[in-house]
């Protein structure tokens, strides 16, 4: 699937999955994306994040020095997944 097209790309610098349904596989492919050290802009909006995926994603992002851009937008968070992100 997704990720592991993610992982056998070297040269890749910006992901879209902007408006896919993610949920809990967002922290997956987050983490995939990012652990390259690469990736410089990843778009999750439009994608509804559960609090476990949220969990993951902010592991993972204070661990990346590379990523400039992160478009959360209308990510439909729910409450517990906003906490998450403070």
């Amino acid at each position: 699937g997704l990720c592991e097209l993610l992982e056998g790309n070297h040269s890749l610098r910006e992901v879209n999955v902007g408006s896919n349904r993610l949920g809990e596989a967002a922290a997956a492919v987050v983490e995939t994306a990012l652990k390259k050290g690469r990736i410089e802009k990843l778009d999750l909006s439009y994608n509804g994040i559960p609090a476990t995926a949220t969990r993951l994603i902010c592991v993972t992002l204070k661990k990346n020095v590379t990523l400039r851009s992160l478009d959360i937008s209308r990510a439909a968070f729910d409450d517990e997944s906003a906490a998450e992100l403070v």
